[in-house]
């Protein structure tokens, strides 16, 4: 099936999730960007229909990240919001908080699927047999 044929799309899906990057290197520290985060997810102020529907549970929160301490940051501000659904994209060190992040029920897509570290805080992404990368070593 083609996303062309009949019913390949799901008709009144157009926005299915919400996406925000965390990371170090941007303009505003990693404690800056999950006090925002945690400012929207409150509601403090007009923030939009779309954050409503994330507190709902209705729109996936889907959040582009590759360190594990933030991810960490995520899973302990996640217990905070019932409803919230959450997904880590990118997640090179996802493996480092398998258990956590499977009981807090988070979702996660891994890419790319031959992960390089391109930066220090990606040295310790999971590097599989079958993967053409290399892992930085201590």
């Amino acid at each position: 099936m083609s996303g062309l044929e009949d019913g390949a799309i799901l008709s009144g899906a157009e926005v299915v999730a919400l996406h925000v990057r965390l990371a170090k290197g941007m303009p505003a520290s990693v404690s800056t960007q999950i006090g925002w985060l945690r400012q929207m997810l409150a509601g403090g102020g007009n923030t939009g229909w779309h954050w409503d529907a994330v507190r709902s549970g209705d729109l996936t929160l889907v959040v582009h990240v590759d360190s594990a301490d933030i991810m960490a940051s995520l899973i302990f501000m996640k217990s905070d919001y019932e409803d919230l659904k959450m997904t880590f994209a990118g997640a090179l060190e996802a493996h480092l908080l398998a258990e956590e992040i499977a009981k807090a029920d988070v979702s996660v897509v891994l890419s790319p699927s031959k992960p390089f570290p391109g930066s220090w805080d990606q040295r310790r992404m999971y590097v599989s047999p079958h993967c053409e990368a290399f892992a930085i070593q201590k």
